[in-house]
């Protein structure tokens, strides 16, 4: 059995949603969650909210009133090189099975592109929605000749760009073909970049924040030269994006960026140049290097008009990119595992759990094989039962993993039955339910089993929570892919919210929430920040964490003066990672509370979380919140009794460069 395809889905994704010379420089987009546009010229899409590197911005930029025009042509060159040689050359189990490699491959690609831009509307934030479609010119990939231009571009679609010219977020047809709105988004990612704000920043300070593009989320810096151009970098990725089906996602390790930009007259810009060497490392050995340049120069517009209307409920709104590639490139199954038996299938799965080899193998391999034995499913099912796999926790956990990424009919239905069925144990209930909650095609049948199992009064409290979760989990997976199971999952949630019973069914019902992370449950969970048990407030706030700033910020700041720590520590904690998803300022109240707070903090995770709000609002250029972490970071230092973990955790925020004492 060899890795070739597991391995080819990384090629693919890193040189480009599965096109290569897609991929380039990206700065902040929207997220991962869906919406409809609101009508043009009003507030931001409903349930969006745009990842912007610095808000309140002096500058605009990038201010297009409807129906102003442009268009690029672009270049794209991708060098992508793998050698998996390192990881394993050959690796044999039982001396029946052996895995293997594909050789070294390098991939040079050049793609060709134009670019037309139309404003459509202003928001009431000051940002601008252009239509735009892309005119593919084929991609020549070296040794290979020129692939035909892909047609399906040309669709319009929709980039909402903020005053300071960054993407905030990508609108496509609800109906439409997604693996294109992922190429186009791919496309015009390459495009991106922050203009400067105010007057320090036009002198020449070095600005910017977290950014992210195809591979994953980066921090990225920029800064404004006295020639008339801006110039930015990438200094380090911080999460790669995950990868369906494929083994884990390689660290990402910046060799060198660069990014040059000469801004517009009333336009995005005049001429985009960059480059950037990305290094590819898993379990710490070196696997290849992705090699990535970008080439875009306004030209004459063409006239393009098309008759969009940002209004019209059939968009949707997000980043597809962050939800991963979809499993185009699929694996095909081997015909030589059609041969084997429940019995042998098991027993070949056994010996390479014990054999040392990685979840990703084992796991495919088994889910390979209900593939090609769609009926084995039950009779794993059976032997699950039976205690055939209750020695070993890897074999058992990766078992509900291959049952659900095999994606047969007959595998979602035994995790259904084992969900559902009245003989399971709570431990098989409960996995089956998290391995449901991530099935690439689910059913109806899956949401009624899941918030059924939820509501049963026999099972633990635990338990209980537990699968309410796996639901939350289900309603966030498939907000793109199955927006009505998504909805219907969320409806479900509501309801216990709007009529908890018990303390642990409402702590249940938070957590499911939280999970969903979606703004429509926002309002079902505000009530529950005053509740008069600490517990349920924590969660009440740790179920705010995912939700659009406009809906978790203004809840969240009330919570900051909470008389239970504990509590102002979620709420701190939410904030921060609601700044961080979306790339945002939180407010400048908690801000400025935090600040105060610092210096008169007395315990320690509460410090932490205060500091960490500050360092987030520090990247993303808050003057207050710098200031705060250099005086604290300052008072540390002459302290006669400074704290090595505070001096980190400081230092890591507060741009600044020390040395703590030999003895420290």
């Amino acid at each position: 059995m060899r890795h070739e395809h597991h391995w080819r889905r990384i090629l693919i994704t890193v040189t480009g949603a599965g096109a290569l010379g897609g991929l380039g420089w990206m700065t902040l987009g929207g997220g991962a969650e869906s919406a409809s546009a609101e009508a043009a010229g009003a507030a931001a899409p409903s349930g969006q909210y745009g990842r912007r590197g610095l808000a309140s911005a002096e500058a605009d930029a990038c201010a297009f009133g409807p129906g102003a025009g442009m268009a690029y042509e672009v270049t794209t060159r991708t060098h992508a090189a793998l050698d998996l040689g390192p990881l394993s050359d050959e690796v044999r189990v039982g001396g029946r099975f052996a895995t293997q490699t594909t050789g070294p491959q390098d991939r040079r690609a050049t793609r060709r592109w134009h670019l037309d831009l139309r404003a459509v509307a202003r928001a009431a934030d000051g940002s601008s929605i252009l239509a735009a479609r892309v005119l593919d010119q084929g991609t020549e990939i070296e040794g290979e000749g020129t692939s035909a231009a892909d047609e399906g571009l040309a669709e319009p679609f929709l980039v909402r760009v903020d005053r300071r010219c960054g993407i905030e977020a990508f609108g496509w047809r609800t109906a439409g073909d997604r693996h294109d709105a992922r190429t186009q988004q791919a496309l015009v990612a390459a495009l991106s970049f922050w203009a400067p704000g105010d007057a320090d920043e036009r002198a020449g300070t070095v600005y910017g924040g977290m950014a992210f593009d195809a591979l994953g989320r980066y921090r990225s810096t920029y800064q404004a030269t006295g020639a008339g151009r801006i110039e930015g970098r990438i200094e380090g990725y911080a999460e790669p994006f995950p990868q369906p089906r494929s083994p884990v996602p390689p660290t990402l390790v910046v060799e060198s960026s660069r990014l040059e930009v000469q801004p517009g007259d009333g336009a995005w810009f005049q001429r985009l140049e960059g480059e950037r060497a990305v290094g590819l490392r898993v379990r710490d050995e070196e696997i290849g290097t992705m090699h990535h340049q970008v080439h875009a120069e306004r030209v004459e517009a063409s006239g393009w008009d098309p008759a969009v209307r940002v209004s019209d409920e059939g968009w949707t709104w997000g980043l597809l990119l962050e939800e991963g590639a979809e499993a185009s490139v699929e694996t095909p199954v081997d015909p030589t595992l059609a041969a084997l038996s429940a019995g042998e299938a098991v027993d070949r799965y056994l010996a390479m759990v014990h054999g040392g080899q990685t979840t990703a193998q084992y796991a495919g391999f088994l889910s390979q094989w209900l593939r090609a034995n769609p009926e084995g499913a039950a009779a794993l099912v059976e032997r699950l039962r039976a205690g055939a796999f209750d020695e070993e926790d890897r074999a058992r956990s990766a078992l509900f993993y291959a049952l659900g990424t095999a994606d047969t009919p007959e595998a979602t239905a035994m995790l259904v039955e084992l969900v559902a069925g009245e003989d399971s144990a709570t431990a098989h209930r409960v996995s089956a339910a998290h391995a449901l909650a991530k099935l690439p095609h689910p059913t109806e049948e899956v949401v009624e089993a899941l918030a059924m199992q939820a509501d049963r009064r026999d099972l633990h409290p635990v338990a209980r929570g537990s699968l309410a979760m796996a639901l939350g989990t289900f309603a966030h997976e498939n907000e793109g892919r199955s927006a009505g199971l998504a909805q219907a999952a969320r409806d479900q949630i509501e309801g216990w919210l709007a009529e908890p019973g018990d303390e642990d069914d409402l702590s249940s019902s938070l957590l499911a929430a939280g999970n969903a992370g979606h703004d429509d449950l926002a309002e079902a969970i505000g009530p529950y920040l005053e509740h008069e048990a600490p517990r349920i407030r924590q969660q009440a706030a740790h179920a705010l964490r995912q939700m659009s700033p406009q809906e978790a910020f203004p809840r969240l700041e009330a919570g900051m003066h909470d008389d239970d720590r504990s509590v102002r520590v979620k709420v701190l904690a939410s904030a921060t990672e609601v700044s961080r998803h979306h790339g945002v300022l939180p407010p400048a109240e908690m801000i400025d509370t935090a600040a105060s707070w610092l210096s008169a903090s007395a315990d320690r995770s509460e410090e932490r979380a205060l500091i960490t709000l500050l360092g987030e609002a520090a990247q993303r250029g808050s003057k207050p919140a710098r200031g705060a972490l250099h005086d604290r970071l300052t008072e540390e230092l002459r302290s006669e009794h400074r704290d090595p973990a505070r001096l980190r955790a400081l230092g890591a925020f507060a741009n600044n460069r020390w040395q703590a004492d030999a003895a420290d």
